[in-house]
């Protein structure tokens, strides 16, 4: 084989070698940035939301507003709460997170009709729900996070044992390179230079 082909074939190895490395550390970050937004714009939005919702109900509850309720301020806070679990409902990842937003929901509206002579029974049971509906939610994040974790630990080992691999392969390429061509290559000018005159036109 002709000496700029051996070359040739071993630039064209490595660069390839090079270029599958760094396709394949492109989309694994892609799909490590992919799991990083998908975490913050749902899990974490969604935790926000749901204790937003809480935040509002409790302090609705905290003045034990008079049922069916009618005041302005106590309207106001029931609105919010529900803005704030339809957002949660709608950034929910599980259909256990968006069916039990949705019952508060709909628990939480019905206080606009609801005429109860003990106010305070109603939004304890209701507090008690949005209490648990926000430990739902925190312990999912959580648990989804540290999937993501693992997902990110499993993604970078494999950056760094590909990287291993590409690197022991042009080292491989680059002996083979030497042993083919440079080797063969020193003893014909080793001979030139002793005068072999064959020696000479062939590597002429």
């Amino acid at each position: 084989m002709l000496l700029n082909k051996k070359i040739s074939i071993a630039s064209s190895m490595s660069l390839a070698a090079v270029a599958v490395f760094t396709g394949l550390s492109a989309f694994l970050n892609i799909q490590l940035s992919d799991r990083a937004l998908e975490l913050y714009d749902r899990d974490l939005v969604s935790v926000h939301y749901a204790q937003d919702a809480q935040v509002n109900f409790a302090r609705l509850a905290g003045r034990n507003a008079p049922l069916p309720l009618s005041r302005a301020r106590d309207l106001g806070d029931l609105d919010r709460t529900v803005d704030a679990l339809d957002v949660a409902m709608e950034r929910a990842t599980t259909d256990r997170e968006r069916n039990g937003a949705d019952s508060l929901r709909r628990q939480v509206l019905a206080l606009r009709a609801t005429t109860n002579s003990a106010p305070e029974a109603t939004y304890g049971g209701v507090e008690r729900q949005m209490t648990r509906l926000v430990a739902r939610f925190r312990d999912d994040a959580l648990a989804r996070r540290n999937d993501a974790d693992g997902f990110g630990r499993t993604l970078r080992l494999a950056i760094i044992v590909f990287g291993c691999a590409t690197t022991v392969a042009i080292l491989i390429l680059a002996n083979m390179l030497f042993r083919s061509v440079v080797r063969p290559l020193r003893s014909v000018v080793d001979l030139v230079s002793r005068g072999d005159s064959e020696a000479e036109q062939a590597l002429g």
